[in-house]
C-alpha cells in the first residue's frame, strides 16, 4: 500500500492529542449515544503516527476490466448553475485542481488494484429524474449500474420500495473501519438492516458537515478566549456560547435597523438543517435492542428549544434568517466580511467562501446542550449511496466499494482538510484538531432522511416568521402523523427483513 502523503502533519504538531467525542480524553472506550446505539471514536492506529494509514482488509482480486458503473446526475443549484454531483468521488483526469487530482488518484489506485474501470452513468437531471430514473431501472430487471447516488429524503423512500441491497449482507464492507462514520451506521441500521450508506467514498459529506466559525481577530478585541480548550475538556456548552455572544452587537451602519450589515455575536442564515443533532435531541429514539420510538417530548428539548431561542432571538447578539433560498455562498457572506462573531454554517463554506477572506477564523464544533450530554455531535447531510437489487455480483461490489472508501479516506480527505485549512490565516493546530474531533462525531439523522415532522422542530419553530418557544403546541399537532410514519416505518423494514 501506498502511503498517503502526511498532509496535515505540516500543520498538526506530533503533540497534538486525538480528540475523543465523549469528554477531550484519548481512551478507545465506546460511549451511548442518545438512540441507545453504541457511538465509537475514531482513533489513531496503534504504531502509526499517520491517522490515514490505515489498512482495508479486502483480499486481492482480479475483475478482468470490468466496468464498475455509479450512477449520478447534474442537480441544478439556485444561482442557475448546475453541480456535477459525480465530482464529489469520481474523476475522468488531472486538472491540477487539488481534490479534483486526489479523487483521480484514488480512483486509479482503485482501479489498478483490482483492474476494473471506474465510470459514472448520468441518469437524470435533478433530484426527482434521476431517482426516478434508477427506480425505473431495478424495477425493469435492468443492470444499469453497480452503485448509485441519490437524494437523502427521495432515496429514504425508495428503500422502502425493496429496491436496494441490505448493506449488512454485502460480503467485504467493513465498518469498523474509520472510513465509516460510526455515528451514521448505528442511525441508519434499523431492525438489523441498513440500505443506504454516507461514508469517505464522498466528500460530500464532510463538505456538508456544520461547523461553528470564529472570528479570531474579533475575539480578541473583545476580550475573550476561542473555546478550543473547552472543547478539548468534554467543557463546550450552549450556556458558553450564548454568554459570549448575548451582548455583541453594533449598529455598523448607524440606520437604527438590525440587518446584515451590522455586527452580531452569532448568526445563522440557514437554511435550517442540522439543528438537533448536536445537542442529541433526535425525532426518534433507539432503545438497546433497536425498539424505535417517538423520544422528542422530554425536558432536554424544551430545554434546547429555550436555549436556541434565547441564543437567536432573546439577545441582542443574535441574527437569524431562513435564507435557504439564497445561492450557495451568498447566504453565508456576513461572516467573510466580518459581521459575525459566530457563525454556524457546512464546513465547505472554508474552501468555497471563506478561504480568500481577510477574516482571522477558526473552526469549533456546536457546543453540548449541557455538561450532562455525553459527547458532541456534528450534524452532517449527504446524497447518499445505495446498491440496486440487480447488482449481479455483490461480493466485487463490496470490494470496490470498500476500496473506494479506504482511498477516499486515506488519499482524498487529507486534502480535503488541508484545502478546508488554506486560508491565510488559518494554520493554528487547535482548529485542525478541531476537524479530527468534528469528523470522528458526525452523524446523519435518519429521522430526517425518512421525513419525520419532529427532526425539524427548531426550524418550524422559528422560520415561520413568528418564532415561538411552543414546543408542546407543536408536538400536539405533529405527533399523531409522526407515529403514523414511524408505524409505516417499522413495518416496511419488518416486510423487507422476511422478502
Amino acid at each position: 500500500m501506498k502511503k498517503t502523503a502526511l498532509v496535515l502533519c505540516a500543520v498538526i504538531l506530533l503533540s497534538t492529542l486525538l480528540f475523543a467525542c465523549s469528554s477531550g480524553s484519548n481512551d478507545n472506550s465506546t460511549t451511548a449515544a442518545g438512540d441507545g446505539t453504541a457511538a465509537v471514536t475514531t482513533v489513531m492506529p496503534t504504531g502509526t503516527t499517520d491517522k490515514y494509514d490505515v489498512a482495508d482488509s479486502l483480499q486481492p482480486a482480479d475483475y478482468g476490466g470490468y466496468n464498475f458503473r455509479m450512477s449520478t446526475y447534474t442537480s441544478p443549484d439556485a444561482d442557475g448553475t448546475t453541480t456535477d454531483n459525480g465530482k464529489y468521488f469520481y474523476s475522468e483526469g488531472a486538472t491540477g485542481e487539488t481534490i479534483n487530482d486526489a479523487i483521480f488518484k484514488a480512483n486509479t489506485t482503485v482501479a489498478e488494484r483490482f483492474n476494473v474501470k471506474l465510470s459514472t452513468v448520468e441518469m437524470g437531471t435533478d433530484d426527482n429524474s434521476h431517482e426516478t430514473a434508477i427506480t425505473n431501472s431495478i424495477k425493469a430487471g435492468s443492470d444499469d449500474f453497480d452503485l448509485a447516488m441519490g437524494h437523502d429524503g427521495l432515496s429514504g423512500t425508495a428503500s422502502l420500495k425493496g429496491y436496494f441491497v441490505d448493506l449488512l449482507k454485502v460480503p467485504n464492507l467493513d465498518f469498523t473501519k474509520p472510513w465509516w462514520p460510526q455515528n451514521t451506521i448505528s442511525s441508519l441500521t434499523i431492525d438489523n438492516q441498513m440500505y443506504l450508506f454516507s461514508n469517505c467514498i464522498s466528500y460530500l459529506g464532510m463538505n456538508s458537515t456544520r461547523v461553528l466559525f470564529v472570528n479570531k481577530a474579533k475575539m480578541q478585541d473583545y476580550g475573550l478566549t476561542v473555546p478550543y480548550q473547552d472543547v478539548t475538556d468534554g467543557a463546550w456548552t450552549l450556556d458558553k456560547l450564548i454568554s459570549m455572544t448575548k451582548d455583541i452587537y453594533t449598529d455598523v451602519n448607524g440606520d437604527g435597523k438590525r440587518d446584515v450589515s451590522d455586527f452580531y455575536g452569532f448568526a445563522y442564515t440557514g437554511p435550517s438543517y442540522c439543528w438537533q443533532e448536536p445537542f442529541d435531541c433526535l425525532a426518534i429514539t433507539k432503545a438497546a435492542d433497536g425498539t424505535m420510538s417517538i423520544g422528542i417530548s422530554n425536558d432536554r428539548t424544551v430545554q434546547m428549544v429555550n436555549s436556541v431561542y434565547d441564543l437567536l432571538f432573546n439577545s441582542q447578539g443574535g441574527y437569524f434568517t431562513n435564507s435557504g433560498t439564497n445561492p450557495y455562498g451568498v447566504k453565508n457572506d456576513m461572516f467573510s466580511k466580518g459581521n459575525a462573531l459566530f457563525i454556524y454554517t457546512e464546513l465547505g463554506e472554508a474552501i468555497d467562501l471563506f478561504r480568500t477572506t481577510d477574516v482571522n477564523y477558526g473552526i469549533l464544533p456546536m457546543p453540548k446542550l449541557d455538561s450532562n450530554q455525553s459527547q458532541y455531535y456534528a450534524g452532517y447531510t449527504d446524497k447518499l449511496f445505495m446498491i440496486p437489487t440487480t447488482n449481479t455480483d455483490l461480493s466485487r461490489t463490496g470490494t470496490i466499494v470498500e476500496a473506494m472508501s479506504a482511498e477516499g479516506y486515506r488519499t482524498v480527505f487529507p486534502q480535503y482538510y488541508d484545502q478546508a485549512l488554506k486560508n491565510k490565516y488559518l494554520q493554528d493546530q487547535q482548529s485542525a484538531g478541531m476537524l479530527d474531533l468534528i469528523n470522528s462525531c458526525r452523524i446523519l439523522d435518519f429521522a430526517y432522511i425518512y421525513g419525520f415532522t419532529f427532526s425539524w422542530t427548531l426550524t418550524d419553530l422559528f422560520a415561520s416568521g413568528k418564532p415561538s418557544t411552543d414546543f408542546a403546541s407543536f408536538y400536539a399537532k405533529n405527533l399523531s402523523a409522526d407515529q403514523k410514519k414511524l408505524d409505516s416505518l417499522i413495518a416496511s423494514f419488518d416486510a423487507l427483513a422476511n422478502s
